[in-house]
């Protein structure tokens, strides 16, 4: 994945084994570089572009609690008006129960 934008040997490798993943699960993503000034409407503006059904997405931390759960609701109201569904991955992985 050279050109647009260079990757460093640690991206590169984590995009590999995310395309690897859901390769198979028979899910075929394509990569799709986009530039933005802010992250979040980036994200929209992205999910929007190419149809997206599903943004799966690791939120960052901060510091204020409270600000980050404003700014994921304004998230899942700017991606549902696209009709593309946020799966936060920290709150996927904080609401998986594992049974044996």
């Amino acid at each position: 994945m050279a050109g647009l934008v260079n990757f460093t040997d640690e991206e590169q490798a984590q995009i590999e084994n995310m395309m690897a993943i859901a390769a198979d699960y028979d899910v075929f993503p394509q990569l799709v570089v986009c530039e933005y000034s802010s992250w979040l409407s980036g994200m929209v503006d992205a999910a929007e572009q190419v149809g997206a059904k599903a943004l799966f997405v690791q939120l960052w931390p901060t510091a204020m609690p409270f600000w980050r759960t404003l700014r994921v609701r304004r998230l899942q109201r700017q991606l549902a008006h696209v009709g593309c569904q946020l799966f936060a991955l920290d709150q996927i992985a904080d609401s998986a129960v594992l049974t044996y």
